[in-house]
């Protein structure tokens, strides 16, 4: 052997499939062994490479590649403690928090309000049951961790639209309420199958830019005829979102800063043309429209303010004590504050100091989910996370606002801390998403969010 070449490994050389497998028998979690495979086999090959370029045969130089390597079992054990599932403990301490937090705010809320809770029978009904949903929430928490996310990224179309055929049953048998069908939190579901379908048209060019814009029209007009209007709105922009978030991320190999333009102007015209025409083309129904436009019209500040909220609301924002109450008594249409109006609560109840402390949690919960999506290396990874972490953010936002006398939001629910058997559970959902990408983080490669496919790879064998 060359001198060149120091030793590395005293033991007798071995072949590179052997090697591997002795590699992965130190390995525990078997996910993880695929991946570790590829890894080294692309290094050896690369290696390998190079001493042939230094005048090796291509035996000697595999051979001497995987010799290099050094003993397999160290090299096993040493990749078994990198290469393991994860638990993103602060993540979980700030979601328990959360939990524990909106418990004692729903306890709060029924029994002692602002001026005296709700009544008896009907409070025991909202803590029992929002209690019953949070630890059932927590066990789907707990399912969802352990279940492999990249099921996203291998049948994205097949879930996409299988879950739009779910939606639609429900949209066409739950009970109307208000000329609306409540299932906002089902929609919101959308954007993690999303993020698997932005992934399947991944390099695929300014055609696939395309499809999944269209596509992402799909829960936008679902919204539209069983849901309000911002609701609606909330859905789009999420899904508007994370698709200009790939394109900037260079998932698609297009023009950035020209594709981006483009799929800015696109809404924007077609808000117009929802604006102007959207009760002819039938897109909107007549209440829609009328409540669009009273939105968006010279009358905007005082939207909704003849059930008395607003007004109320920004009349008291400016009244608020550092700590303390400092609320006046709350109009009929504010009777249950558990639902729409929990950070308002907090603030007209004990004051500015812990109505801060409550939303500095909030954004510590959304900041650690968005940190940990954007660390991920792989694609899928990190646009599963994304999508969750925005539809998380945008509730918060949305509610928080809505809390606060913004005119042209209305409140739909608060992660964790409002009261709604459907937000609970679908909320642990998107949490347990981001923890199960964070478990995979080291044991998931880009080539798992794929279905399988074969390659064949020919080889020069020596005389």
């Amino acid at each position: 052997m060359p001198e060149q070449y120091p030793e590395y490994w005293e033991v007798p050389s071995m072949e590179l499939s052997e090697y591997l497998d002795t590699v992965s028998e130190q390995i525990r979690c078997k996910k993880a062994r695929i991946m570790v495979r590829e890894e080294l086999e692309n290094h050896v090959q690369e290696q390998s490479d190079a001493y042939e370029a230094d005048g090796m045969t291509p035996s000697e130089a595999k051979r001497e590649a995987v010799r290099q390597m050094g003993d397999p079992i160290e090299t096993g054990t040493a990749l078994n403690r990198i290469h393991r599932p994860h638990l993103e403990w602060k993540f979980l301490i700030l979601v328990l928090l959360l939990s524990a937090l909106g418990l004692a705010l729903q306890y709060m809320t029924c029994y002692t309000g602002l001026f005296g809770g709700i009544s008896g029978d009907l409070a025991d009904y909202f803590w029992t049951r929002q209690c019953f949903f949070t630890f059932v929430g927590l066990a789907v928490l707990a399912a969802v961790y352990i279940v492999d996310y990249t099921i996203l990224g291998r049948y994205p179309l097949l879930l996409w639209f299988g879950y739009f055929v779910v939606i639609f049953i429900i949209a066409n048998t739950h009970v109307v309420i208000m000329g609306k069908v409540r299932i906002y939190n089902y929609l919101t579901l959308f954007l993690p199958l999303y993020a698997g379908v932005l992934y399947r048209f991944r390099t695929k060019g300014y055609g696939a830019v395309a499809v999944c814009y269209l596509l992402s029209f799909m829960p936008f007009f679902m919204g539209l005829k069983t849901i309000m209007v911002h609701g609606s709105l909330e859905l789009a922009g999420g899904c508007f979102l994370l698709l200009l978030i790939a394109v900037w991320k260079g998932f698609f190999h297009v023009k950035k800063a020209r594709t981006i333009a483009a799929l800015i102007a696109v809404p924007v015209l077609t808000l117009l043309l929802l604006y102007w025409k959207g009760t002819d083309l039938g897109v909107l129904h007549t209440y829609q429209m009328i409540r669009l436009q009273s939105i968006f019209g010279p009358d905007m500040l005082h939207y909704n303010s003849n059930r008395g909220i607003i007004p109320y609301l920004q009349e008291s924002v400016s009244s608020f004590q550092m700590f303390g109450s400092s609320a006046a008594p709350v109009p009929k249409a504010m009777k249950f504050l558990n639902c729409d109006y929990v950070v308002f609560f907090v603030f007209a109840k004990y004051g500015i100091a812990a109505g801060t402390a409550m939303l500095c949690i909030l954004a510590a919960t959304a900041a650690k989910a968005f940190s940990i999506s954007w660390r991920q290396k792989n694609r899928l990874g990190f646009l599963v996370g994304t999508a969750c972490s925005v539809v998380l953010t945008i509730q918060m936002l949305v509610y928080v606002a809505a809390n606060f006398g913004v005119p042209l939001v209305e409140p739909m629910t608060i992660p964790f801390l409002s009261y709604g058997g459907q937000s609970t559970l679908v909320n642990y959902i998107l949490i347990g998403l981001i923890l199960s990408v964070y478990r995979n983080k080291d044991i998931v490669s880009e080539r798992h969010g794929t279905r399988g496919k074969w390659k064949i790879r020919l080889e020069r064998l020596e005389s």
